[in-house]
């Protein structure tokens, strides 16, 4: 039987024992991660331990091919251009066909779910603008047929690329609005954001908090690195934001 072989960047091939084989470190880093960014004490536990139950489900192998983007995987009578796609994590890459039009859009562009852009302990630099900018990028490709990671394929390219643009921007405005009304915290600016999920904030599980915490913080950068924002710290060295460059 042949044997697949693995492709994966660089940027997160190097994240694989930290995130998969001894998570101790990370999840320490994360704590203090999540407290400064005013996860109160009582949820911070659950908030760092909620992924362990994924480690049991991934089988950790190193890749065969670490790639920057650029280059081309043969495949039968296809040949797939891979395309690095910075946002839902450091190293995405995305594949495209030209000639069939076909485009393996990973987690980068998913629908009707959007893909999770955070900000955490191990993220690079400012992972929402690098998304946007991915986006606007790979928006010039000639693409009939999106194969995503999550859900079944789709049409509408383009379309969905303009969609997903269009909700950041909606969501930067969430949280210009949430400053508005004063000094906030991260976690403070998450539990007044809508989630589109049923119930309150409370009842959402820690996972689903902590990720809405850490897009919460991949919005904040984007909107300090343009200058719309302050951040400030505070006793304890709690970081909170407010409206103003």
């Amino acid at each position: 039987m042949a044997r697949c072989g693995l492709v994966m960047h660089r940027l997160d091939a190097v994240h694989i024992d930290s995130r998969y084989v001894d998570i101790r470190v990370l999840q320490g880093e994360m704590e203090q991660w999540l407290r400064i960014h005013g996860v109160p004490l009582d949820e911070l536990a659950p908030f760092v331990k909620a992924s362990e139950a994924i480690i049991d489900r991934v089988n950790v192998v190193k890749p065969d091919w670490e790639v920057a983007g650029g280059e081309r995987i043969a495949a039968g009578p296809l040949e797939w251009e891979i395309i690095w796609t910075p946002g839902h994590s450091s190293g995405h890459i995305c594949l495209y066909e030209r000639n069939r039009k076909a485009f393996l859009s990973g987690d980068h562009i998913l629908n009707p779910i959007t893909p999770n852009i955070g900000l955490h302990a191990e993220a690079m630099g400012n992972p929402l603008a690098d998304y946007l900018s991915s986006l606007r990028e790979v928006r010039e490709y000639d693409v009939e047929l999106v194969l995503p990671a999550h859900g079944d394929e789709f049409r509408g390219f383009r379309e969905r690329i303009d969609e997903l643009l269009g909700h950041h921007e909606e969501r930067l405005a969430e949280i210009r609005s949430v400053l508005a009304k004063g000094l906030r915290t991260a976690y403070q600016i998450a539990s007044r954001m809508s989630w589109n999920a049923e119930g309150s904030w409370d009842e959402l599980p820690p996972f689903q908090r902590r990720m809405a915490t850490t897009e919460a913080l991949a919005h904040l950068e984007l909107l300090h690195s343009r200058g719309e924002v302050r951040r400030s710290t505070a006793e304890g060295g709690v970081i909170r934001y407010s409206l103003g460059g």
